[in-house]
């Protein structure tokens, strides 16, 4: 993909950062992803998987009842497919709510 994350709310899409600087061309192409979630089960891409970034991967976390929920994904991008070098790391909340 092009380097860049969006933020899901609701049904719309906007951009929340870059992970590849700058961002642009297909650099997803070189890279892959894993993801582990702790908390509320995310739905969409494979946790715990190595991916391919040439490809989008997302991963939510959804609520059907009147509450608020959150999940911890801890976020790790590689240079191999076989997820031995990483280049990069990070944690992400997510949370939803339904009033």
């Amino acid at each position: 993909m092009d380097g860049t994350t969006d933020e899901r709310k609701q049904a719309t899409y906007t951009f929340f950062n870059n992970w590849f600087s700058p961002s642009g061309g297909v650099p997803g192409n070189s890279y892959w992803i894993k993801s582990v979630s702790t908390g509320e089960p995310t739905v969409g891409s494979a946790n715990n998987t190595v991916l391919a970034l040439s490809s989008a991967q997302e991963w939510r976390i959804v609520t059907n009842i009147i509450e608020a929920i959150s999940s911890s994904l801890a976020i790790t991008i590689y240079s191999d497919a076989g997820g031995t070098v990483v280049v990069a790391t990070g944690t992400y909340t997510l949370d939803a709510e339904r009033a």
